[in-house]
């Protein structure tokens, strides 16, 4: 009963089921699957709990912005699909952190600066990583 509360929406005191994280949570479970991943790698992968990702995988949880950041980044998954379902799920190039976060989002956030600044070198995986609250060890 909880988890259909979770995935629905209340609209005038009745509960209407939108689907929609339900959606993203199977598309997350197709992105692990492909990666021929078990829950435990994949969420270490991601930096959460076996927990977390179990309820993002079952719609009971949304996803964060950073979480699909991460995801579209480290493995490269097509936003606009993940999000949505329309289009391929895989990029057929790496993908830039600027490429996944729309423009209007970026406006609303100030830049972060990479780690060692602007000029350390550092590669776009890495400072995507880094944006998503990643420490890396170079």
């Amino acid at each position: 009963m909880l988890q259909a509360a979770a995935r629905g929406a209340m609209r005038g005191g009745v509960l209407e089921y939108t689907g929609k994280m339900e959606g993203i949570g199977v598309r997350v479970e197709r992105v692990r699957c492909e990666q021929n991943l078990s829950k435990t790698a994949f969420a270490r992968e991601l930096g959460i709990g076996v927990e977390e990702l179990d309820a993002i995988e079952r719609g009971t949880m949304p996803l964060s912005r950073d979480l699909t950041l991460l995801l579209c980044v480290v493995f490269a998954v097509n936003r606009l699909w993940l999000e949505s379902g329309e289009g391929e799920p895989f990029s057929a190039s790496a993908v830039s952190p600027q490429e996944t976060v729309q423009p209007e989002e970026r406006a609303r956030e100030p830049p972060i600066p990479p780690p060692g600044g602007a000029d350390s070198g550092l590669g776009g995986l890495q400072c995507a990583l880094f944006l998503a609250g990643w420490s890396l060890c170079l």
